[in-house]
């Protein structure tokens, strides 16, 4: 073994220009010298972006404008082996315009040399339609070396909502305006792609300038232009006439996909709306029973009205009926000033005296109006309340 270095050596040094260069790829080491011989300091390792493509993609309409792509890329290294952390920065423009945009920047990861198994890639979509060109720039993770790709044509995904419908849950006086109802919509997406999706729901007072945010829907997956795919939300409030809006988004987007609004739909304009009535409760206060026969010389027939809502205020009114025990027809016995009530609180009881100029057991019933309707809202009777089943008074 050290006859065939030292037979190296002499071959090596009948070309003196080129014995240290020689002996630093041979040996591996350094030998000093002067003049000619003296040795020059190693490059440093050259970096390029050997090719980008495009693989897959969606083209919904197959017009040449894709919807979403893929681009790949494969970044090497000049020296065989050598191993770099090296990250891209990956810009777009609009085909024919000067200015790039950078769209992001890869997380750091590794090459080697010329190795085709460290192809590298990112997910490209939400371009609006047109002819756009792209560069990737290579970064060492603490130096940087351009390279560029070629410009293709992408398109957004199409949304829309259809329309929307409603119906009624709720209408207890049957005056067209609902205590509660069901706002349904059909949103598509262009072809027969299946996206997840979510929908904001916004109301104002019709008239009115100013959305107020009312509620965002769970994530539900719609399919092409399909009808099985309805959404839909439950809503009650009140009173008055109310315009309702639709934002559709993707599933966690920041933006809306699409909108519906009344201006679209005739369907979210003017929906008339009132507050839920409820009598929670009946029953007697300050009874008179002077003789302990168990028939009452006089009572306060009272109840609790509520209005569904935390914090909800109404006006409302109501009208009392009677009937001797036995009979089947109810008599007017009168109707109460409009007063007010607010969700459920118990301190807004209202009251009526009975009396009777006649030895009789009577049973009673409730009818709870908004202020000046025509139709109850909520009604409480006997068979609600044991309180409004037979009580008996006497003059």
């Amino acid at each position: 073994m050290p006859g065939i270095l030292n037979t190296v050596f002499r071959t090596l040094r009948r070309a003196r220009a080129f014995s240290l260069a020689a002996l630093l790829v041979f040996g591996g080491i350094w030998v000093g010298g002067c003049g000619s011989d003296s040795p020059t300091a190693p490059r440093p390792p050259t970096f390029w972006i050997f090719d980008a493509q495009w693989i897959g993609g969606t083209d919904i309409d197959g017009d040449g404008y894709w919807e979403t792509r893929r681009l790949a890329w494969d970044a090497d290294v000049s020296e065989p082996g050598l191993t770099k952390s090296v990250k891209v920065r990956l810009y777009a423009r609009p085909a024919g315009t000067t200015t790039w945009t950078l769209l992001g920047t890869t997380s750091c990861y590794s090459i080697t040399g010329a190795s085709t198994s460290d192809v590298y890639y990112a997910d490209v979509s939400g371009f609006p339609r047109g002819s756009w060109e792209f560069r990737l720039d290579l970064y060492e993770c603490d130096g940087s070396s351009p390279a560029a790709a070629d410009g293709k044509g992408f398109e957004e995904l199409a949304y829309a909502i259809y329309g929307a419908a409603w119906t009624t849950t709720s209408d207890v006086d049957q005056d067209g305006c609902s205590e509660s109802a069901r706002l349904y919509w059909d949103a598509d997406v262009s072809g027969d792609l299946t996206r997840s999706v979510e929908a904001r729901i916004y109301s104002r007072p019709t008239g009115s300038a100013t959305w107020s945010y009312v509620l965002t829907t769970n994530c539900y997956t719609i399919t092409g232009t399909s009808s099985l795919d309805l959404a839909w939300v439950e809503l009650s409030g009140g009173p008055g006439d109310f315009d309702f809006r639709i934002d559709l988004y993707e599933c966690g987007g920041s933006s809306p996909v699409a909108v519906l609004e009344p201006i679209d739909d005739a369907n979210l304009h003017d929906r008339c709306f009132e507050p839920t009535l409820t009598i929670f409760d009946a029953w007697w206060t300050n009874v008179v029973n002077m003789d302990g026969d168990g028939y009452w010389e006089r009572g306060d027939l009272t109840w609790d009205a509520d209005v569904v809502g935390s914090g909800a205020s109404t006006s409302v009114q109501a009208r009392v009926f009677y009937r001797v025990a036995g009979v089947s027809n109810w008599t007017l016995l009168g109707t109460t000033n409009c007063y007010t009530i607010t969700g459920d609180n118990q301190l807004d009881t209202y009251a009526v005296r009975i009396d009777s100029n006649v030895p009789a057991c009577y049973e009673f019933w409730i009818d709870l109006y908004d202020c000046g309707g025509t139709l109850p809202a909520a009604r409480r009777g006997p068979g609600d309340d044991p309180d409004l089943d037979v009580q008996c008074f006497e003059p």
